[in-house]
């Protein structure tokens, strides 16, 4: 590489400046990151790469790329598989590999990279599993699928039980895997998940009954779960829950008695959850507590909830707007 390639010198510290590399085909194009003291290239980037430059086949980054910490991969939109050349990558902790939407899978040993913490697959829409060596991951601590606007993924269908083996897995993405069809039961052994996110995923009709079991759980949204037909009552086992977000749950009727032990639950959010019928009386402690917003606007079949909930004292937490149905019960009570 010339000294033009460089866009600027190094500036002393830790890292220098980004290079594009220009003379060395396949990796034409690629930006990297290299330790100014070591010399080792850190990160790798194809997010600026020009077109005409994109990989069509993956090339291999070893032995020559091997001490790489970050690698983004962002917008490599023709190769279908990663090169096995990455899980010889033991020192690599981000592995970004959004808008790549030919990418089909990963490569079956992924499991080796002992030291990733992040995995991203933002706008992948053509993901159709994980092998289950994913559960190697031990120092993974987010996996997220996530689709923008316009992208989806819908062929990935199932999880891999290995997944409850990601032990400080803190964040899970699962948003607008549309052809997902449940969560693995091992998902209660990930005793450190923060956030679970599953906006979207149109196939799920049950959550798992040890998804109690994941106590450091703060937020829970579950929007456009369209198919989701109940929570279990172990949702009550999740203390640390803050928020939990269930908008446009088209087939949720009832919430579970056991919600009331939820004792941090900040945000509960049931717009438009058009099949719902009737709140439990446990909600009451909650609103008398840690509950600061309840939304039920849109729940046309609402009929019944705790009658205090509906007296202006609590006008400014819970949000009863559009539920013709609660309003009908609530003059004929007298309420």
């Amino acid at each position: 590489m010339s000294k033009n390639d460089r866009a600027q010198s190094q500036d002393g510290g830790g890292e220098s400046d980004w290079i594009l590399l220009q003379e060395e085909d396949p990796m034409k194009g690629v930006s990297i990151l290299v330790d100014a003291q070591t010399g080792n290239v850190i990160e790798m980037s194809t997010r600026r790469c020009e077109d005409r430059y994109r990989w069509r086949t993956m090339p291999c980054l070893v032995p020559k790329y091997s001490k790489v910490q970050r690698l983004n991969l962002e917008n490599s939109r023709y190769i279908t598989d990663l090169d096995v050349s990455v899980t010889e990558l033991m020192d690599l902790k981000r592995l970004k590999l959004t808008r790549c939407s030919a990418l089909q899978r990963l490569p079956a040993f992924i499991g080796n990279l002992k030291n990733l913490q992040e995995l991203d697959f933002t706008d992948s829409m053509s993901i159709e599993g994980l092998p289950e060596s994913i559960g190697g991951l031990k120092s993974l601590r987010r996996l997220v699928f996530n689709g923008t606007s316009g992208h989806a993924n819908k062929v990935l269908k199932v999880l891999p039980e290995s997944l409850g083996e990601l032990k400080n897995l803190q964040e899970l993405v699962l948003d607008k895997c549309k052809a997902l069809e449940e969560l693995p039961s091992s998902i209660g052994y990930l005793t450190r998940l923060v956030k679970l996110s599953m906006k979207e995923c149109k196939k799920v009709q049950q959550l798992p009954d040890s998804i109690g079991s994941c106590r450091a759980l703060v937020e829970l949204d579950l929007s456009k779960c369209i198919e989701l037909k109940s929570l279990p009552s172990s949702i009550g086992d999740l203390t640390n829950l803050e928020d939990l977000v269930m908008m446009k749950c088209l087939e949720i009727q009832v919430l579970p008695e056991s919600i009331g032990r939820c004792g941090k639950l900040a945000k509960l959010d049931m717009t438009k959850c058009i099949k719902l019928t009737s709140l439990p009386y446990s909600v009451e402690r909650l609103v008398s507590s840690s509950l600061n917003e309840l939304t039920c606007e849109g729940c046309q079949l609402l009929t019944s909830a705790p009658s205090p909930l509906l007296s202006s004292e609590h006008q400014d937490v819970c949000n009863f707007s559009k539920c013709p149905s609660l309003q009908q019960a609530k003059s004929k009570s007298g309420a």
